[in-house]
């Protein structure tokens, strides 16, 4: 089954894959994220992409290595 990521603002949605290919907007380390969560794995961040058909901000957890 594919994974589908949408925009919560303006409802556009991607493939995860093509998610990915948008421009990113930020990265949250592990140490941005620890501070306002109970637990976070080490190896994990939040990615922050620009919707293409608003602009508004989409967040996605993933592997640091990803």
């Amino acid at each position: 089954m594919t994974e589908i990521v949408r925009c919560a603002r303006c409802g556009r949605s991607w493939t995860a894959e093509l998610w990915l290919q948008l421009p990113l907007e930020r990265m949250l380390s592990s140490r941005d994220v620890a501070a306002h969560v109970s637990a976070w794995p080490a190896d994990a961040v939040v990615q922050i992409r620009a919707c293409t058909g608003c602009g508004g901000a989409i967040a996605r957890t993933a592997c640091r290595h990803s």
